[in-house]
């Protein structure tokens, strides 16, 4: 048994050796290799392998009077040396389609060739992809998806989506309700692609949509003081937020006051005005025998003996002066009341003048037959003249009213609830008038 393998081994080294020696000679390029030309060749070297040391004499004789060639390699192989006496197989994740080639070719990113010596690659399927040079391809991993051939990698499952089973095209939609989210792929806090998680909003943050990456900030004056809010609250009256993201609301502080809600800031409560208590919707006036002269206050300082507090509630003055104030006001409501009584007037005259007017123009009198003719149409011509006349007079007042009016020199009160005095009437006390329009324009109420 040993003499017989040696002698095959031997036989074919021998094969070898004269094939080696013959195609030296012809110098095959790269991408073809050395072969005999005829197919008696493969005869010979299988006598060769048999024969052993017994007849191998024989048979390298007739093995040299055989003829080489030199031929291009076939497609799914290669040959890079010069003088080859085979082509080698293209390995796997590499294919070559053209014959006669020093190389092969790689498999492009989402192609894969797991046999040796092939002519193309294979495409992945969907749910699957492949790198270059692939010799299979992967199957993507739960919690991610490739929808489409030749994928060169898995695509992670979107917003709103997850996949929790090997190689699959699409992932499955995961329903988040307003209130909550589902962070982004790739954010610190996102959740496993591979299970539908979603999370609430954190305190001071809201989301009013459904399936969505993230939440919103709740503005300054607002606040969200549970977890999965689809709203901010405005902060109440007498409190505040001057910051974002808040998750409550602060008291405004004794002394100013918030009188509208999802307020960012408080204001200061102003002169002849306090609030005692912190977390105030507003102002309180300094009670009679009282007065504050700072802004910001949170109580009132009583008048001494002998004073009443003033008509802004900023000091406190004689009972005396107060009692004239207070005379002088009156005085001047009742010179505005009949003022505006007077304009009232003569604009209603001038109404009824002018309406008048027009109907006389719409509805004229007819004409009398024969001799009452000329007779009527003077009647009316002087009934129109009257009409006029009387507008012309009633214009007139008003006119003269107005002139007055503004070319008073004293000021009239200007107040939410006073209208112009004309000079005529406010000449004797104009000093009293511009007094009582700075109390009124000084009692007027804070925003």
């Amino acid at each position: 048994m040993g003499s017989s393998g040696s002698s095959g081994s031997s036989g074919s080294s021998k094969r070898d050796a004269v094939r080696l020696q013959r195609c030296e000679s012809l110098h095959c390029a790269a991408g073809r290799f050395c072969h005999s030309a005829n197919a008696i060749f493969e005869h010979i070297a299988e006598e060769l392998r048999g024969a052993g040391e017994k007849g191998a004499g024989q048979t390298s004789e007739r093995l040299a009077d055989q003829k080489f060639r030199c031929s291009t390699c076939p497609t799914g192989q290669f040959s890079g040396r010069v003088g080859v006496l085979e082509c080698t197989p293209c390995p796997g994740g590499k294919f070559q389609a053209i014959p006669g080639q020093k190389s092969c070719i790689s498999c492009l990113a989402g192609q894969a060739q797991h046999a040796a010596g092939k002519t193309e690659c294979l495409t992945c399927t969907s749910g699957k992809y492949s790198k270059h040079q692939a010799v299979r391809c992967n199957i993507c991993m739960p919690g991610r998806f490739s929808d489409r051939f030749g994928a060169k990698t898995c695509a992670a499952c979107p917003v709103g989506k997850y996949q929790h089973e090997y190689g699959k095209s699409d992932c499955r939609r995961c329903w988040c309700s307003s209130g909550q989210y589902r962070p982004a792929v790739g954010a610190a806090n996102a959740p496993s692609v591979k299970t539908c998680q979603c999370q609430n909003c954190p305190r001071g943050k809201y989301q009013g949509k459904p399936n969505q990456a993230q939440c919103l900030v709740c503005l300054p004056g607002r606040f969200a003081l549970m977890a999965g809010r689809e709203t901010c609250k405005m902060c109440p009256q007498g409190m505040f937020q001057p910051k974002a993201r808040a998750s409550s609301c602060v008291q405004c502080r004794a002394g100013s006051y918030a009188h509208r809600i999802g307020r960012n800031m408080c204001k200061s409560c102003p002169v002849g005005m306090y609030a005692a208590n912190a977390g105030a919707p507003g102002c309180k006036r300094c009670e009679s025998g009282r007065s504050q002269a700072k802004p910001s206050s949170t109580a009132c300082t009583p008048c001494l003996d002998g004073k009443v507090q003033s008509l802004t509630a900023t000091d406190c003055e004689s009972a005396r002066l107060r009692k004239h104030e207070v005379a002088t006001q009156q005085r001047l409501e009742a010179k505005t009341a009949r003022a505006a009584a007077v304009v009232a007037a003569e604009h209603r005259r001038a109404k009824v003048a002018e309406l008048q007017q027009q109907w006389l123009a719409k509805h004229p009198k007819p004409a009398a037959a024969h001799g009452g003719k000329d007779r009527r149409k003077s009647k009316s011509q002087q009934s129109g003249k009257l009409y006029v006349g009387a507008f012309a007079l009633t214009l007139g007042a008003a006119a003269l009213v107005l002139v007055h009016w503004h070319g008073s020199q004293g000021s009239a009160p200007t107040g939410p609830s006073y209208a112009p005095v004309p000079t005529h009437l406010q000449a004797k006390d104009g000093p009293e008038l511009q007094y009582g329009a700075t109390a009124a324009q000084s009692s007027a109420k804070i925003d």
